[in-house]
């Protein structure tokens, strides 16, 4: 074989000797790299977009019970029911009854019923307690107007239930809400607490089966919305 033979054929698997080795180093190179992505120290996929994983999860659960709280506040507003607060110890948590009376709640009057057919009565808070030396006049403080009053006639009540309606007995009414030409019970502590309420005699109960009884003047009251004195 002559030696030009022979370097050519030598030259040919010297070729193909580099290739095969170039091969085995990327392939190496590749493993390595894949390898390495795995490694602690290396950047995960939510840290190259920026995000954590358990970061999404939280922030949509404070998405969602955002809106769930705000919806809850939106309906209360809107069917205008009590609605509790633990920082203003609004409606339910200031101890009040369905009317919106809380215990330490007077109703107060000028003067006495007598042979009115009715009279007007305010809810007010007790100032100074009566004594012998202010002739057992006791000094209020009206809730809507808060004018300070000097009087001996005023009441602590209760709702009014069935065993209390009979005639001539004396009720109080509200009548800050109407339907039908029948005076309502408030619908909310705004109407309980700045409209009026008035004083009278029951004078007919043959409409109780429909839910109100009349007092002395005509009007028309439905049950849920009478108070009894019981001082």
């Amino acid at each position: 074989m002559s030696r030009l033979y022979r370097g050519f054929i030598s030259g040919k698997i010297r070729i193909l000797f580099r290739r095969i080795l170039m091969r085995k180093i990327l392939s190496i190179c590749f493993i390595i790299s894949i390898a390495s992505l795995f490694m602690p120290g290396c950047k995960t996929v939510d840290e190259y977009t920026g995000l954590n994983s358990a970061q999404i999860v939280y922030d949509e659960y404070k998405d969602s019970k955002n809106k769930s709280d705000s919806d809850t506040s939106s309906k209360s507003s809107k069917t205008g029911k009590k609605a509790k607060s633990d920082d203003w110890g609004y409606a339910d948590n200031d101890n009040s009854d369905e009317h919106y009376i809380q215990p330490d709640d007077y109703f107060i009057a000028e003067e006495e019923l007598g042979k009115k057919k009715w009279m007007n009565v305010k809810i007010a808070k007790l100032v100074t307690p009566a004594t012998k030396e202010s002739k057992n006049e006791a000094m209020f403080m009206t809730v809507h107007e808060g004018n300070e009053v000097w009087t001996k006639i005023y009441w602590k009540t209760r709702m009014a239930t069935k065993a209390d309606i009979k005639i001539g007995k004396v009720v109080i009414a509200f009548d800050g809400n109407s339907d039908d030409d029948v005076y309502q019970a408030p619908e909310d502590k705004d109407q309980a607490r700045n409209r009026g309420w008035f004083m009278g005699k029951i004078t007919d109960v043959s409409d109780l089966y429909k839910g109100y009884i009349t007092m002395a003047g005509g009007y028309k009251v439905s049950l849920n919305a009478l108070r009894i004195a019981t001082k």
